[in-house]
């Protein structure tokens, strides 16, 4: 994958946290981001962690063949500290 590549969809993904956090949809996303600030993470680290499991998630589903686990994401970002 070239760099510009990478790029774009780090972008992506943070767009999506960012959508995730601004419509409360899931909650879980918001109720991660607030925690993750509150215990001292800056607002960037805080969507990069989330992006991450979101990026995980995306991998699985496509490795397994499986629609979204919103219970198995949503656990993930509850054990975010």
């Amino acid at each position: 994958m070239a760099i510009d590549e990478d790029l774009n969809l780090h972008k992506i993904m943070l767009q999506t946290v960012e959508k995730q956090i601004s419509d409360n949809d899931p909650p879980a996303a918001r109720e991660a981001f607030e925690r993750l600030v509150k215990n001292g993470h800056d607002e960037g680290t805080a969507k990069e962690m989330i992006a991450s499991i979101i990026a995980e998630e995306i991998y699985v589903m496509m490795k397994n063949d499986q629609k979204m686990n919103l219970a198995h994401y949503t656990s993930r970002l509850a054990k975010l500290d």
